[in-house]
């Protein structure tokens, strides 16, 4: 490599180093403790509270649930929120379910979906390459 492109790399990783980390709503700090308790057969935890926030959902006529994507934006009084972008499909296997196989209560009440952050350059989301951890279902009424 030369030093132009491991200049370019130091600056890349630099900058990937530098984002802040994302959360959930911050005015429900009483569900950090419940974002981190939420898992699926296989993984230990699937979620956390930083890669967790409510969405909308719908289950759609197909007979499978689909939800928004969030993007972190910085309000006005500096806190990151998530601003719901690209609906996704999500797969079965992908919502949290208690022992009986039925969707977990839901803490926040409404849907919840759990993602990690793929951007693409110009900052949107690359919803290809975004991988979903997990997905609550809201409370059924």
């Amino acid at each position: 490599m030369d030093k132009t492109a491991l200049t370019i790399l130091a600056c890349l990783l630099s900058a990937l180093c530098t984002f802040p980390a994302y959360s959930h709503d911050w005015r429900r700090p009483d569900l950090d403790a419940w974002y981190g308790s939420l898992n699926r057969p296989g993984l230990a935890s699937c979620c956390s509270k930083n890669d967790c926030h409510a969405t909308e959902a719908e289950l759609r006529s197909d007979g499978h649930w689909w939800a928004r994507l969030g993007m972190p934006v910085r309000s006005s009084n500096g806190r990151v929120d998530w601003a719901l972008v690209d609906w996704v499909p999500i797969d079965e296997h992908l919502i949290v379910r208690g022992p009986d196989g039925k969707p977990i209560p839901n803490a926040a009440g409404e849907p919840v979906i759990c993602h990690n952050i793929v951007w693409k350059i110009g900052g949107e989301i690359d919803v290809e390459e975004t991988s979903i951890f997990c997905f609550v279902v809201g409370n059924l009424s």
